[in-house]
């Protein structure tokens, strides 16, 4: 029989999944839904004449179904938004492909172990018997429990299983190899269209769902009942076929019920628990207590403090079942692991500063608040900013103003995000429009006056506005620039309580002095003492990085003086602290 016979039939193969591309969204931690929405959002889509992508399509691309052939913009997205440049490292191909309309008849082998297909295809006629839930695999898969306290969804389920067949395929490579999952592969055994999945998907489903046999989950080789007793017996009034009188209760078919009274006033029980009012104003509270007064408390406690929150926001998430109370803790726990993750960087501890802002990010998703994740996004770029990695703090920057709108993060991400960044990165043209567009940002939000805390969830400033905008300029080298922004912000800035604000900008103006036409050496090293002893009893990582700046470009330019190794010693001295 000819190739290419239209006749012709083969066994049909599965599509090899895309691994790369699975593993590059977890290590993002997106959810399929939130890479679908975020690469929706990104400015490549805008000529896309497609409809928008969701999970199904991301889905879709895992199991390896969707390769190739997509079109540009859309693979341009999502490289962007899994941060990747080529398209290879995750598994898709630029090259457009067309369908084959003379390609052989496909027909499905028959599966004696009736292990379901892929999801997307189509289901298996089955009007021998209806369709019986299965209520044992449901009710474990509800026991277990997320981190976050929540049970486990079907879509968990299916992402666990995946790391699980791929470690055992990894271990041995004689092992199926495996297809990437979703909820629908779950959701497929738990309505009862599937009953019996082949040994290494059961083995999966033990392993995740914490089963000891397959009868536990309510796996059956043979579409039978799955007990004794008729428990799933349809319980409908039969007629009599001879005379059409229906029977009365006495005469049908006795069954037992899954569950009793308990049972059911267990799980109302359950879904009642909830977080005293109280209690959740006095946490809300204290977090607005810690984000206003930042600057003057003492970091030590404060730390502990943080922790023993964070770990009780997440014991009392266990145990809450309302909606609206979750969603008041996620809040809470994502504010407080944003703050932890901003005291890690002030101590230069930036894997855990990553670290506590990833979870802020995340429990800010869950918390459903855009102001929010903007919050989280200013804090992720703070963070790079000062492990100098100037690309991804201004990537996170602009991701952030995606959330912020105009809103009050806005002027923090254009200024202290995006500004600083590109003045590291030396694009001129790109810190004016930085300082332009966080100006113009300022109109349109509620200013406070003075100098606010650096944290705030509020909109910056003028007087901070004006004293990132000379830092800014600091990096190109522009000095009058900064001379004329320190100017702006120094009148509140010497007012306020924070000493590092108030060191930061005095060295800028200092660092200001020794790069302008006519420099200043001798005030330029006063000042930049008289920085390090506003702070010196709380020394934080951007102090440091910026008195070692001045001294790199003073000494650069005058060499080895009195004046630098004066600074140079009251640096030391404040970095043994």
């Amino acid at each position: 029989m000819s190739d290419h016979d239209p006749g012709a039939t083969m066994p049909r193969t599965e599509p090899e999944p895309n691994r790369q591309f699975w593993q590059a969204r977890r290590r993002l931690s997106l959810s399929r839904a939130r890479l679908a929405q975020d690469a929706n959002r990104d400015p490549a889509m805008r000529n896309c004449q497609h409809a928008p992508m969701d999970e199904n399509y991301i889905g879709r691309i895992e199991q390896g179904r969707i390769g190739g052939g997509m079109c540009p913009e859309r693979l341009n997205a999502l490289c962007a938004r899994l941060n990747v440049a080529d398209p290879t490292d995750i598994g898709l191909t630029a090259e457009r492909r067309h369908p084959s309309r003379h390609g052989p008849t496909i027909t499905r082998r028959p599966n004696p172990d009736h292990t379901p297909p892929p999801p997307g295809t189509a289901e298996p006629a089955d009007t021998a018997e209806p369709r019986r839930k299965n209520h044992q695999l449901i009710a474990a898969r509800e026991r277990r429990t997320m981190p976050n306290g929540q049970p486990m969804t079907p879509q968990d389920v299916a992402d666990e299983m995946n790391n699980f067949l791929w470690a055992e395929h990894q271990k041995d490579k004689k092992s199926p190899q495996p297809t990437i999952l979703d909820h629908r592969f779950v959701l497929g055994y738990e309505a009862g269209r599937y009953w019996w999945p082949s040994a290494n998907y059961r083995a999966a489903f033990r392993h995740v769902l914490k089963a000891a046999t397959d009868a536990e989950l309510g796996f059956t080789p043979k579409r039978h009942r799955r007990s004794d007793t008729a428990t799933n017996q349809q319980t409908r009034p039969e007629l009599e076929s001879s005379n059409g009188v229906e029977k009365t209760p006495a005469e049908q078919p006795e069954h037992s019920v899954d569950e009793d009274l308990i049972d059911v006033l267990q799980r109302v029980d359950a879904l009642s628990r909830g977080v005293s009012p109280t209690v959740l104003d006095n946490l809300r509270m204290n977090i607005r207590f810690i984000l206003t007064e930042y600057e003057a408390i003492e970091h030590g406690s404060l730390r502990s403090q943080l922790r023993k929150q964070r770990t009780w926001i997440s014991t009392l998430l266990g145990e809450c079942r309302r909606p609206t109370q979750q969603q008041q803790l996620f809040n809470m726990g994502s504010v407080t692991s944003g703050i932890l993750g901003y005291v890690a960087v002030g101590r230069g501890n930036f894997p855990l500063a990553r670290a506590y802002c990833l979870e802020a990010f995340a429990m800010a998703e869950f918390a459903q608040d855009d102001n929010l994740q903007s919050w989280v996004r200013g804090m992720q770029s703070f963070c790079e900013y000062y492990a100098k990695d100037y690309s991804e703090a201004l990537r996170l920057a602009v991701d952030g103003l995606t959330y912020a709108q105009s809103g009050p993060q806005s002027v923090r991400l254009t200024i202290n995000g995006a500004a600083r960044a590109m003045g590291k990165l030396g694009d001129v043209d790109g810190v004016h429009r930085a300082v332009e567009s966080a100006y113009d940002l300022l109109a349109r939000n509620d200013v406070p006056n003075g100098i606010p805390s650096s944290i705030a969830l509020d909109c910056y400033s003028a007087a901070q506005t004006a004293s990132n905008a000379a830092t800014a300029y600091l990096s190109l080298g522009a000095a009058e620039k900064v001379k004329e922004f320190v100017q702006l912000a120094l009148p509140e800035i010497s007012k306020s309580g924070s000493p590092w604000s108030r060191s930061l900008v005095t060295i800028d103006l200092a660092s200001s002095l020794i790069r302008s036409a006519d420099p200043d050496l001798d005030r330029a090293a006063d000042l930049a003492v008289g920085a390090l002893t506003i702070s010196r009893q709380r020394p934080i990582i951007s102090v440091r990085q910026r008195i070692q700046d001045f001294i790199n470009d003073a000494t650069d330019k005058w060499g080895h003086c009195q004046q630098i190794a004066t600074v140079r010693e009251a640096a030391a001295s404040a970095n043994e602290r």
